[in-house]
């Protein structure tokens, strides 16, 4: 969420696709988020290349998205590989998905958690309110089950057990 919150404010700033993080901060409140938590995430995305600086220093208070930040939030989020990856560190809190989005090997049950997982973020999702307009998940969740069936039909897996 904060890579898209970053992402559609600077497309909006003007100034070089920096936003100050006081802004941010604010954004990611509203939409529900302790500042500790933005903190946290914060501090990942710096780490990991995905946010930068302006100057390189972050007591100026200004940063954007990065190419390599722009691209988690677009695309890998709708690729089979790193949805397969998450899932194993991601918390369920719904009672009723918390049994069946379990550990797997088999590719077959894989393919299957991915979109049980799926699933289980688009129920979540219908609860998110403030950042609807920032972080599209329907319609990447319309690519992923997409890329869920192109590797399905690889596997062999049924896909009728894919889907809504």
């Amino acid at each position: 969420m904060l890579l898209a919150i970053t992402q559609r404010l600077n497309e909006s700033s003007g100034s070089d696709g920096f936003v100050e993080t006081t802004l941010l901060y604010e954004q990611c409140q509203a939409a529900g988020y302790a500042p500790e938590q933005i903190g946290f995430h914060f501090q990942r995305a710096f780490e990991k290349n995905l946010m930068e600086y302006k100057s390189g220093n972050s007591s100026l208070g200004s940063c954007r998205v990065t190419t390599i930040g722009s691209y988690m939030h677009k695309r890998m989020i709708t690729l089979f590989p790193y949805i397969d990856a998450v899932i194993v560190d991601t918390p369920i809190v719904s009672s009723h998905y918390r049994p069946i989005i379990r550990d797997v090997k088999p590719i077959e049950d894989r393919v299957r958690r991915a979109d049980k997982f799926r699933r289980y973020l688009d129920e979540q999702w219908i609860g998110v309110k403030n950042i609807a307009n920032t972080f599209d998940w329907p319609t990447l969740s319309s690519q992923l089950l997409i890329e869920l069936e192109k590797v399905a039909q690889k596997a062999n897996v049924d896909l009728s057990e894919l889907g809504s």
